[in-house]
């Protein structure tokens, strides 16, 4: 099963990518290259969601290397927003925000979709229209 990636509102100013709970960092990197696609379509600032609520880590590969890759590809991003209550994911996005201060500081784990739609509410409303 793919990673989901899709909209999460009319105004294409959240995209949401919905991780099934087995995936691999090929299917992590075709979602990459189809958020960077969706995000060139617009002109405005978008905030992106990765719903990891129901998914594991692939045991093999680098996360901190497709994390890299996947900030690097997203120039209109403000900000990644990740679902997560997996206990050893939520470890990674910490060491990952403590590795990787320029990109790190994107990062912004959340328990769940109405508390990382809550975050991306907050972040639109800071920003000049």
């Amino acid at each position: 099963m793919p990673i989901l990636v899709d909209w999460k509102n009319t105004e294409k100013n959240v995209l949401l990518l919905t991780f099934p709970p087995r995936w691999s960092w090929n299917e992590f990197r075709e979602a990459t290259e189809l958020t960077a696609a969706f995000l060139a379509k617009v002109q405005h600032t978008t905030d992106i969601i990765l719903d990891l609520k129901n998914s594991t880590v692939p045991i093999s590969g680098s996360p901190f290397e497709a994390g890299n890759a996947f900030f690097k590809s997203m120039p209109a991003n403000r900000g990644v927003i990740i679902i997560v209550t997996n206990t050893f994911i939520r470890s990674l996005a910490s060491i990952f925000k403590t590795i990787d201060r320029e990109f790190g500081a994107l990062l912004y784990p959340v328990d769940s979709l109405d508390e990382a739609l809550s975050v991306a509410a907050a972040q639109q409303s800071r920003r000049p229209s």
